[in-house]
């Protein structure tokens, strides 16, 4: 009996010894929260008072100098030098977009009434449309003395454009052609009648001037867009358009004079 009372006393014992050395631990790991604490705001003081210190910030202002110095040592990139142009080549690209020019003259057809005076009517197209269009709209064209206008070279190419005209107009080594039909470049016609895409016609009341140093004039006009023939172009604007109704029937006339 007294071996059974003994155990749980032993047990009692061991248990209260226990409880005061967990005590002791708990204190000491509340010192140490408090020291590390303390020790984290006096690092953070010192810092906050070397940063605002007058001989840190001239030791700051000394190294961003030498950085600098050192940088300026440094191998500059080299940019690309643009070549300037040969006169050579200016002098030959002048005169070729001449003889272009002067071809698509030499096909002009010119029509009954003076073209410095009268109505005007502009065939706005381009290089992308297919041949077999762009033909029948020269062949079409030629009636009534309009020419075909683009508004640049081909891939800005000089030579490839000279091969697309002739081409076009099947024309020989020589540039012969038995095809008749103008052509021109003027993006400032482009420009001047808003015209965006192609085919496009334009009727004017009057023959379009030169540009000036002020601008480029503009007389009154009307814009057809669509890929239809130069009758039904010029029937629309005659049913539409009251202002442009002679000037558009007189075309008409010399066309259906002329086409068989």
């Amino acid at each position: 009996m007294l071996r059974l009372l003994a155990l749980p006393l032993l047990a009692f014992v061991q248990f209260a010894h226990a409880a005061p050395d967990s005590t002791a631990a708990m204190n000491d790991a509340d010192r140490m929260r408090e020291t590390m604490h303390n020790r984290t705001s006096d690092v953070l003081k010192q810092a906050d008072a070397l940063s605002t210190s007058p001989e840190f910030i001239n030791e700051l202002e000394k190294e961003s100098s030498r950085i600098i110095e050192r940088s300026d040592a440094l191998p500059k990139t080299a940019f690309p030098v643009l070549p300037e142009p040969d006169p050579a080549q200016l002098s030959r690209a002048r005169a070729e977009i001449g003889k272009l020019l002067d071809q698509a003259e030499q096909h002009d057809v010119p029509i009954d009434t003076n073209n410095d005076s009268g109505p005007q009517f502009y065939v706005f197209v381009s290089f992308s449309m297919p041949d077999i269009t762009l033909r029948r709209l020269m062949n079409q064209a030629r009636h009534i003395g309009a020419p075909l206008v683009l508004r640049g070279l081909v891939e800005n190419d000089m030579n490839k454009t000279r091969i697309k005209v002739g081409k076009l107009l099947d024309a020989d080594k020589k540039g012969n052609t038995s095809i008749d039909g103008g052509l021109s470049i003027d993006p400032t016609l482009y420009e001047r009648f808003g015209v965006s895409v192609v085919p496009a016609f334009v009727l004017t009341d009057a023959p379009v001037q030169a540009c000036r140093q002020d601008g480029c004039p503009t007389p009154d006009f009307v814009r057809l867009a669509g890929d239809v023939t130069l009758e039904y172009a010029l029937e629309s604007i005659a049913r539409e358009v009251p202002a442009m109704r002679d000037d558009a029937q007189g075309l008409l006339a010399n066309m259906k004079g002329e086409i068989p």
